[in-house]
């Protein structure tokens, strides 16, 4: 019989990130890459270092997960 009166806590990764910033795990290592707050909707991934430091791109099929630019005047 097991006893579930005293659950243990959820385990945590010890190498839990901060969430202002993601780690992309590729064949040569690692890219930490920032996170880029919205003022509405989904928050962003600075991937501009992403071809100097891998040797790889984006690729994003019809241009659907992409912003193109960032504005202080209009959401786009």
């Amino acid at each position: 019989m097991t006893d579930n009166s005293d659950p243990s806590p959820e385990a945590t990764p010890a190498d839990a990130r901060p969430l202002d910033e993601v780690v992309l795990t590729h064949p040569g290592g690692e890219l930490t890459m920032p996170v880029v707050p919205a003022p509405e909707g989904a928050a962003g991934i600075n991937v501009g270092k992403l071809l100097a430091s891998t040797g790889m791109v984006t690729l994003d099929n019809g241009f659907v997960n992409t912003a193109s630019c960032s504005s202080t005047v209009t959401y786009i």
